[in-house]
């Protein structure tokens, strides 16, 4: 108050939060490829979400690898040049509009490559978050889900592809974690 006295009012009251879902997990490739000299991991598929307000979504890629081509000194780091990687060949997410079904669903596609100098190994542990952000000059991106792949595969010059496991992604569960990464690796990403 402005005689120097204050009081202290408890407040009280309701208020929801909406929250945008996933409808579908689609998974459509999980492969790895020896084309001398090169390994090559394929992992891909899609998701759709439900929001009923319009915005941008995406997907946020951190990784943990070891072995010489990937590794990330034991911490999970960004996957790619950007934060956010909607439909694969962009560089940044994809348009929501809630009353347009053909902007509820997007491909995620990623094909870590590495060269057999004169071997090769790929050990690497992806998480994905998918997140969604409202239209809104205050808006932030908010995690709806997340899930994760593996790869380990390993192949020599002289002796060709030695170890291949590549599963399909796991399902997208419900989160509301916001991924965390001090470091990032240019270059992966969809």
């Amino acid at each position: 108050m402005s005689n120097g006295q204050h009081v202290n009012i408890a407040a009280a009251g309701q208020f929801s939060i909406y929250r945008p879902k996933v409808l579908s997990f689609v998974p459509t490739a999980n492969d790895i490829q020896w084309d001398s000299p090169l390994l090559t991991a394929v992992m891909s598929w899609d998701v759709t979400l439900e929001s009923d307000y319009d915005g941008e979504y995406g997907i946020t890629q951190l990784m943990l690898g070891t072995g010489f081509y990937y590794n990330t000194d034991g911490q999970y780091v960004l996957d790619g040049n950007t934060e956010i990687y909607g439909t694969p060949q962009t560089n940044g997410p994809s348009v929501y509009i809630a009353n347009d079904p053909n902007t509820h669903t997007i491909g995620f596609l990623d094909t870590p490559t590495a060269p057999a100098t004169p071997c090769v190994d790929m050990d690497i542990k992806f998480k994905d978050y998918i997140r969604f952000k409202p239209v809104g000059e205050h808006s932030i991106y908010i995690t709806i889900a997340k899930n994760g792949w593996l790869v380990d595969a390993s192949a020599c010059l002289a002796s060709g592809l030695s170890k291949s496991n590549c599963p399909p992604a796991s399902g997208p569960v419900d989160s509301a974690e916001f991924p965390v990464w001090t470091l990032k690796r240019a270059g992966g990403g969809n």
